[in-house]
């Protein structure tokens, strides 16, 4: 027997470095399966990760379109106080010259 064993009453040492084809195969074997589920583990990983992403990317859109609305809102609010403060300049000049006609 060459692959380590007894045979009889005499015991064969194998090195390690006289491996058997057969022995190294099963070594192969068993690191491919090894690969094989860690390759798997990350497929699954990248699943995840991608239904984050568009999860957050979803998000990420509606946030947009609420920021755009406040942003638009912003815009007619900063209208709305120039056109007061117009207004007002006007009731300021109103009011000075009806001040200046009373103390006459």
């Amino acid at each position: 027997e060459l692959m380590g064993g007894t045979t009889g009453s005499i015991t064969l040492i194998v090195p390690p470095h006289f491996d058997t084809a057969a022995t190294r195969f099963a070594k192969l074997e068993h690191e491919h399966q090894r690969l094989s589920n860690e390759h798997e583990c990350a497929n699954s990983n990248n699943e995840l990760l991608k239904k984050e992403v568009d999860r957050m990317s979803a998000e990420n859109d509606r946030f947009k379109a609420n920021n755009d609305k406040l942003e638009s809102e912003v815009n007619r609010l900063g209208g709305e106080v120039d056109k007061l403060a117009g207004e007002n300049e006007k009731f300021a000049a109103n009011n000075a010259k009806l001040e200046a006609n009373v103390n006459r």
